[in-house]
């Protein structure tokens, strides 16, 4: 198990359940690709980094966080765009309410 400081705020699901990690915490996990694609995108601190800085912990605070993009978009997800308020563009221009729903339209082309 590596434990590793969390330099930005961010989301990541695992095992069905999205979790939010915050600046100043502590990433632990033992699995050496998650932590390798979290480091490269500038979520955790690096192997063997001594950090002598202060963190600012966030309490009862609105913040703006990203969900890590760990892998690409599906491929059955790759040709819906998101339009707003639960509707998703297909890519022939028709619209449709409900992300399955358009996936289903999706797979029915």
């Amino acid at each position: 198990m590596e434990k590793r400081r969390i330099k930005e705020a961010f989301r990541l699901e695992q095992k069905g359940n999205l979790e939010l990690y915050r600046k100043g915490d502590y990433f632990i996990s033992d699995d050496q690709e998650l932590l390798k694609k979290l480091e490269n995108k500038n979520y955790i601190e690096e192997e063997n980094t001594i950090n002598t800085g202060h963190y600012e912990r966030i309490k009862n605070k609105t913040v703006e966080v990203e969900t890590a993009d760990l892998n690409n978009e599906s491929e059955e997800t790759a040709d819906i765009k998101h339009v707003g308020g639960g509707w998703y563009e297909l890519p022939n221009g028709e619209k449709v309410q409900g992300k399955d729903e358009a996936i289903e339209a999706l797979k029915a082309e």
